[in-house]
């Protein structure tokens, strides 16, 4: 019983290939037949995505690279303006010394306790720091 079910159907699927090689010529392909013109669009479309995804990202790298070189130029011209500030405060305390925030000067030696501990060596011939 199986058997003449698929042998029935392997008949009726021939006769339709039969019909349909019947309605077009072996030249021709169905294929062919409904879009010849549009042959080869869907490569070009492919191209121009591929194109456009292309320019998007060479954009992007672009513009991420400006950016980064104006945060530097913003942070050098940041850097600048806070030391030229500085400096202008610390001429404001060396000429007004009995303005109430002056700068007190910073000390020319090591406190007592910290320069006794490192001393250069007799002159005895002795060729490192002693401690």
């Amino acid at each position: 019983m199986k058997n003449n079910v698929f042998r029935r159907a392997r008949e009726e699927q021939s006769a339709l290939l039969m019909r349909r090689a019947k309605r077009w010529p072996a030249s021709t392909s169905p294929r062919l037949a409904v879009g010849a013109e549009e042959a080869g669009i869907a490569l070009l479309l492919s191209l121009l995505i591929i194109f456009i995804l292309s320019g998007l990202a060479v954009s992007i790298i672009l513009l991420t690279d400006s950016q980064i070189r104006l945060e530097r130029t913003v942070e050098a011209q940041s850097r600048v303006h806070y030391a030229a500030l500085a400096g202008l405060e610390e001429a404001r305390g060396r000429l007004n010394p009995s303005a109430p925030d002056t700068i007190t000067p910073l000390p020319t030696r090591l406190p007592r306790a910290a320069s006794d501990r490192i001393r250069p060596a007799a002159a005895t011939g002795a060729s490192s720091w002693v401690r």
